[in-house]
């Protein structure tokens, strides 16, 4: 499933998404995050929701004013608890992509693949002046369910994969065009090194556990 970026109705798009893959008997999930950045915090519960017992810790945010203290737990809903979970992230991935893959690995719900993310954590308000312009400054910053806050740092892999130089803008359409496939069968084509590696983490752990590829 790739996700590009996180607008209201992601929820019930997952949710479809996750019944077909039911109904189609898929053994392992890979959740592209890669080149996401972000969009609104209660799609990033509402995804986290979906893979994690409810009431679990999704994130949280703390600040100087306590009002923004604030914990997101993952909420009722169906869920996917047991099928094998890998996220894909790069450099591009950021704010709601970094909670969703920060609060999986935490969890130890699903392995995290690909290049630290962007390292965009925090919330911001903007104080409009009497001449009509405005500050915007930060309250408060994001903290994921290990205590380690997002802003400045990212997510890191727990599968660090990079990508050639050369091939990054390649692979960048591909993302776009071409989802889900490790190399399209097209001119300039490059493979696609991390989804590779996120394949055969998954089929290794479903050989583990008795599963099929």
């Amino acid at each position: 499933i790739r996700i590009s970026q996180f607008p209201t109705q992601l929820a019930e798009e997952l949710d479809k998404a996750l019944q077909e893959l039911q109904r189609r008997k898929v053994k392992a999930l890979i959740i592209d995050l890669r080149s996401n950045p972000g969009g609104l915090l209660e799609s990033a519960v509402q995804v986290c929701s979906r893979f994690i017992a409810t009431g679990k810790m999704v994130m949280r945010t703390s600040g100087r004013n306590p009002s923004e203290d604030i914990t997101y737990v993952a909420v009722d809903c169906n869920k996917e608890l047991d099928m094998p979970l890998a996220v894909l992230v790069n450099g591009q991935s950021a704010s709601a992509a970094e909670i969703v893959a920060g609060c999986l690995k935490d969890h130890r719900r699903a392995v995290v693949v690909g290049t630290r993310s962007y390292g965009k954590g925090s919330v911001q308000k903007i104080v409009r002046l009497p001449n009509g312009a405005g500050v915007r400054f930060t309250v408060a910053l994001y903290y994921l369910p290990s205590g380690k806050t997002i802003n400045g740092n990212g997510v890191e892999p727990d599968i660090v994969v990079s990508v050639p130089a050369a091939e990054a803008a390649a692979l960048g359409r591909q993302l776009v065009a071409s989802p889900g496939v490790i190399r399209p069968d097209s001119d300039g084509a490059v493979e696609d090194v991390q989804l590779r590696r996120a394949k055969e983490i998954l089929n290794g752990v479903n050989l583990l556990s008795g599963g099929n590829k």
